[in-house]
C-alpha cells in the first residue's frame, strides 16, 4: 500500500515516546504551503477537511468524517497525490487566492470551500527563551475558547501539532502551535527538564489570557503522548489553564514506561522469550548508565554484541557515553507524574488506545483514576478506544510491524467533541 506513504507514516509512528536527543534536520514549515494551502475546508454536508503540514513539508489531507489522513506529493501546481488513490486539486480565485478543492479518490469526488480562519504569529517570552508559535483563530464571535498544542517525542516545530490544531479551529476554537523551545523560530536551550517545557506552557497560557479574542475562563491544553508528562504538570501549577486533553499519555514514571514499551512492542510483533529477555537487559544497563554515570563496560559490551540483531532497533542504545547524548534523560529519567496528577482539579480527558503497545491502557487507566481521585477530581473522564494504537489510528496489534490504516480510531473526534462542549458551553 503506497510505498511512499508507508515509508514517511512508518517512521513517525513506529518512534518511542522519548527521546534522549533530538536533531533539528526537519525545516521549519514551508512558508508557501502555510500561505496557500493551509486550513479548514467545509463540504456541502457541513463536514470538514483540513489540510495541514508533516515530516518533510508534505502536506496532510484529513477528512473530519471518514477520519482519514494522507501525506500529499506535489505533482503539478496546485495539484497534489497520495499515492494512486487519491489526489487533491486546489482552485485558486482572480487575486490567485485559494478558494477551494476538489477530491478525486477511490469512492468518488468531494468538493470543500476554503474557511476564513486567521494565523497570527506570536512570540511569548519564557524565563531566559521566546517561544514562537502561531494562533490560528476561526471565524465567528469572539472571544474564543483557546487549546495549546503539545506533541509527542518527536514534535519540535509548530507543523507537527497543526493537524489536530485545525480539527479544533474546525470546531470553532482557537489553536497554538508553536515551536518547541531551541527549535525552529523558538530560542534557548534544547535539553531541558520537564519543567523547564512546563513553563513555556504557563507563559503560553499566561499570554494568551489577556487577549480580547481568546476567553480567559477557557484556555487549555492538549497533549500527546511524551508531553503528557509535562503537560500535566503545567497545568497542576497554572492557574490559567481550566481543562486538558491526555492523547495516549502514561501516568507511570518514564523509565518504567520505556521498559514497558519495548517488551509490549517486541511482544506484539512475535519476538520470542530469549530476544525479550535479552533487550530489557540490555535496557537494563542503559537505565544504570543514564541514572548512574556507572557500568559503561558492561552496557557497551552487551551493546555492541547484540547491535545486528533485529530486536535492537526497539531500544534507545547510544555507543557514545557524551554528556550531550544522555543529558536529557538524566534529566527527566525519574520523573514521576503522579504528584502533579494527584493535585489536578481540572476537568480532563485521558484517551488511551486498545492496541496501544507503547502505553499500555489496563496499566495507565487505573494510576490515572487513583491520582484524580487523590486530588478530589470529579470532573475527569478516561476513555479506552477501542482498535486504537498510539498513533491515535485503528490498528490490529499495535506493534512496529503492522501495515499503517492511515485512519483515525473510530469515535476519536465525537468522543473529544462531546466532552469539550459539555465542559466549555
Amino acid at each position: 500500500m503506497r510505498k511512499e506513504i508507508a515509508l514517511l507514516l512508518i517512521t513517525i509512528l513506529s518512534l518511542p515516546i522519548l527521546c534522549f536527543s533530538q536533531s533539528d534536520t526537519r525545516k521549519n514549515f514551508q512558508q508557501d504551503y502555510w500561505n496557500n494551502y493551509v486550513g479548514v475546508y467545509s463540504t456541502n454536508d457541513n463536514s470538514a477537511i483540513t489540510i495541514s503540514l508533516t515530516w518533510g513539508n508534505k502536506l496532510v489531507y484529513t477528512n473530519l468524517e471518514t477520519r482519514l489522513f494522507l501525506p500529499l506529493s506535489k505533482k503539478e501546481d496546485d495539484l497534489f497525490a497520495s499515492g494512486d488513490s487519491l489526489q487533491v486539486r486546489f482552485t485558486r480565485n482572480k487575486p490567485n487566492e485559494v478558494t477551494s478543492l476538489t477530491v478525486e479518490a477511490l469512492d468518488g469526488k468531494l468538493e470543500a470551500q476554503k474557511v476564513d480562519i486567521e494565523f497570527e504569529e506570536l512570540s511569548i517570552p519564557s524565563g531566559n527563551a521566546t517561544i514562537s508559535g502561531t494562533l490560528i483563530k476561526p471565524a465567528g464571535e469572539e472571544p474564543f475558547p483557546a487549546v495549546i498544542m503539545n506533541g509527542g517525542a518527536s514534535w519540535i516545530v509548530r507543523d507537527t501539532n497543526l493537524d489536530l490544531a485545525l480539527y479544533h479551529v474546525s470546531q470553532g476554537r482557537a489553536a497554538f502551535v508553536y515551536d518547541k523551545r531551541g527549535y525552529g523560530e523558538s530560542t534557548g536551550s534544547k535539553t531541558v527538564p520537564f519543567q523547564t517545557t512546563a513553563n513555556d506552557i504557563k507563559s503560553i497560557a499566561e499570554q494568551l489570557q489577556y487577549r480580547v479574542d481568546i476567553n480567559p475562563q477557557k484556555i487549555g491544553i492538549s497533549t500527546y503522548s511524551q508531553s503528557g508528562w509535562y503537560g500535566t504538570l503545567a497545568s497542576a501549577q497554572s492557574d490559567v489553564i481550566s481543562f486538558q486533553i491526555l492523547n495516549v499519555a502514561s501516568a507511570t514514571t518514564v523509565e518504567r514506561q520505556e521498559r514497558q514499551r519495548i517488551k509490549n512492542e517486541l511482544q506484539a510483533d512475535a519476538f520470542s522469550n530469549t530476544e525479550i529477555q535479552n533487550a530489557l537487559g540490555l535496557f537494563d544497563l542503559m537505565s544504570t548508565f543514564s541514572k548512574t554515570g556507572t557500568n559503561w563496560d558492561e552496557y557497551i559490551t552487551m551493546r555492541n554484541a547484540h547491535q545486528e540483531k533485529e530486536w535492537f532497533n526497539y531500544l534507545f542504545a547510544p555507543k557514545d557515553n557524551s554528556k550531550e547524548t544522555w543529558s536529557w534523560g538524566r534529566m527527566n529519567w525519574l520523573y514521576n507524574p503522579l504528584p502533579a496528577l494527584s493535585k489536578t482539579t481540572i476537568p480532563t480527558l485521558v484517551l488511551l488506545g486498545e492496541k496501544d503497545q507503547k502505553v499500555l491502557a489496563e496499566v495507565n487507566k487505573s494510576i490515572f483514576e487513583i491520582a484524580f481521585r487523590m486530588a478530589g477530581n470529579r470532573n475527569y473522564k478516561i476513555k479506552v478506544i477501542p482498535d486504537m494504537n498510539h498513533g491515535l489510528e485503528t490498528a490490529y496489534k499495535g506493534g512496529r510491524k503492522e501495515q499503517k490504516t492511515y485512519q483515525y480510531a473510530n469515535g476519536i473526534f465525537q468522543i473529544k467533541e462531546k466532552w469539550l462542549q459539555s465542559i466549555l458551553n
